[in-house]
């Protein structure tokens, strides 16, 4: 037998037996119509999961992103990132994100609308999140700065104080805790201007945290009253 559902969803799902075989079914089929059946793919699991999306939103991206579609890989992999960083996995985030950056990049060179600005910044703050959560932190330091610079080029000040926010939090992961509290001390600034007492309480804490690191104690505790 080619297909079976040994270990897959009953009823839902199928897979080849042998993946040397799909391979060399895979390989004779020409580019072009390899391209339509991963569109074709994509939309046939759109249709059948469409009360449950998000189960399957890492499938339909792959097949978006083999298609070529990059509009509809990137909205995908970031759906599929959102499912997986929710559960905090990880691995599968990290896949999901990373095809959406390389959509974006596609869109970038094809010519074809480029990805909105806060599309850009969902990415960054993904990007930013995901590589922090496993610990490739200077990789997502870089990524919040670059979501810094977007959000004051659009005069976005809440994108701004969350990812001022985000940036200080992984400075204290590389002990750059000078720089972790300027950054915290910016958003600090934007939350109180904002009136998000959420977004204060948040930037007060980690304040406090890092002054603890810093060894500035009686900074702290006034920081924990307030």
């Amino acid at each position: 037998e080619a297909v079976i559902d040994r270990g897959v969803s009953a009823g839902n799902d199928g897979r080849f037996y042998n993946s040397i075989f799909r391979r060399v079914l895979y390989d004779h089929i020409p580019p072009r119509r390899r391209k339509r059946l991963h569109l074709l793919a994509a939309h046939v699991i759109e249709s059948i999961h469409q009360n449950d999306p998000e189960r399957v939103a890492e499938a339909i991206s792959v097949h978006y992103e083999a298609a070529g579609d990059w509009p509809n890989t990137f909205a995908w992999s970031m759906r599929a990132w959102q499912a997986a960083s929710g559960r905090w996995h990880w691995s599968q985030a990290m896949n999901s994100i990373e095809r959406a950056q390389r959509a974006a990049q596609e869109l970038g060179r094809s010519g074809e609308l480029p990805l909105p600005a806060v599309d850009n910044l969902k990415l960054l703050f993904g990007v930013g999140e995901t590589y922090y959560a496993t610990g490739r932190l200077k990789e997502s330091e870089t990524a919040y700065t670059e979501a810094i610079a977007l959000a004051n080029r659009i005069n976005d000040r809440g994108a701004l104080a969350v990812a001022l926010l985000q940036q200080g939090q992984t400075r204290m992961g590389l002990s750059t805790y000078r720089e972790a509290e300027i950054a915290t001390e910016q958003a600090l600034e934007i939350y109180q201007q904002m009136n998000d007492h959420e977004g204060t309480a948040l930037a007060l804490v980690q304040l406090g945290g890092i002054k603890v690191r810093m060894g500035n104690y009686d900074d702290a505790a006034n920081l924990a009253e307030r």
